[in-house]
């Protein structure tokens, strides 16, 4: 037992490649995985918006495409008179369309095109436009996206607002269907006035049966 203690005791310390080896027996590697999966393929998926024939992936061609994409847009729209009528008389003016067109067919950098998507959007009557757009349609949000000095991503921002703005229009068609949807009947003043009248007319009333009620309770 003494010469137990006496001794010395040797301590092993595990080495690094133990651990290692170890680590490697306890956790497996995972075969046959891909860090990024292939995209599917799917010929008729969703792909960037693009004219027909010409590819946007360079500046000048996302310009050609928002100017394309405007004009397009400003064909599309009525310009009639009546309630057929898109856009509004003075800032929709048959001059002022003619000086906007100039400006778009005429613009070669982002921040032009989008002065005249925002220009575009005034122009039109707001029942034209959905609710939805008006809170997040900001021009100055526009104009600086615009202005940034990537010309790609500057491009990129006015036509996504384009495109936006395309499906926030609301189009004869969806008219129709909000038309033959009743909309409630808006009250008058004299007939708002008599509902809050009767309404504290029946409150009273139920506070007096109430206070009666606790009357006759104390009687008893």
């Amino acid at each position: 037992a003494e010469g137990a203690e006496g001794a010395d005791v040797e301590m092993h310390e595990p080495e690094a490649d133990d651990d290692e080896d170890n680590a490697q027996k306890a956790m497996a590697p995972i075969k046959n995985v891909k860090a990024v999966p292939e995209p599917p393929a799917d010929a008729n998926g969703w792909k960037p918006p693009a004219p027909v024939g010409s590819p946007v992936d360079t500046p000048e061609a996302t310009i050609g495409a928002i100017k394309d994409e405007l004009l397009a847009l400003d064909a599309a729209l009525p310009d009639g008179g009546g309630e057929g009528r898109a856009f509004c008389k003075v800032r929709g003016s048959k001059a002022r369309k003619e000086a906007w067109r100039r400006m778009v067919e005429n613009a070669n950098d982002p921040l032009t095109l989008a002065m005249a998507c925002v220009l575009f959007e005034a122009s039109l009557k707001r029942d034209w436009l959905s609710p939805a757009w008006l809170p997040w349609s900001s021009p100055a949000i526009a104009l600086r996206a615009a202005s940034q000095p990537d010309a790609n991503a500057a491009g990129a921002s006015v036509l996504l607002r384009v495109h936006a703005l395309r499906k926030a229009i609301v189009w004869p068609q969806q008219r129709r269907v909000r038309e033959e949807v009743a909309p409630e009947p808006q009250l008058s003043r004299e007939e708002r006035g008599a509902r809050r009248a009767a309404a504290q007319a029946a409150a009273q009333i139920a506070a007096a049966i109430k206070a009666s009620e606790m009357d006759l309770d104390d009687a008893y």
